[in-house]
């Protein structure tokens, strides 16, 4: 296993053997499965990286707030529409989309695809964040 740890707060994430993994090795960016870890050595998409080469990784995981709520804005968005769409044909009402039902439906929907790009946290290995390989 391993654990990514930022110092001082309560940001961290484990990693384990077959996790998906993405990680900056000084430019280089590696994505892959992880298939081995050891101490001095994790192999990442068929590539060995020595841990202490590592400046980067980012965390696309789905148990945080962002992902959770962009999901939600965009279902609200589509709801929205369909809601108000049945509900003017059902009344009668003339014109069954009206440009305010549209641009409401519109923004929820783009502020949850909005909202979708701040899913990404990024582990900046330095001084305050660290890589320890945990083993069981």
């Amino acid at each position: 296993m391993i654990s990514v740890i930022k110092a001082g707060t309560k940001k961290r994430i484990l990693l384990r053997e077959g996790d998906f993994i993405h990680l900056n090795v000084g430019k280089k960016k590696i994505t892959g499965h992880l298939f081995f870890i050891s101490d001095t050595l994790l192999l990442a998409d068929d590539l060995p990286v020595q841990p202490d080469s590592i400046t980067k990784i980012h965390d696309y995981s789905k148990g945080h707030f962002a992902s959770r709520m962009s999901a939600k804005l965009i279902s609200a968005g589509v709801f929205y529409f369909l809601l108000t769409t049945v509900n003017r044909s059902g009344n009668g009402n003339d014109p069954v989309f009206t440009d305010y039902n549209a641009k409401i439906s519109v923004g929820l929907a783009l502020s949850g695809i909005l909202v979708a790009k701040f899913k990404k946290r990024v582990f900046r290995l330095n001084k305050k964040s660290r890589l320890t390989v945990l083993n069981p």
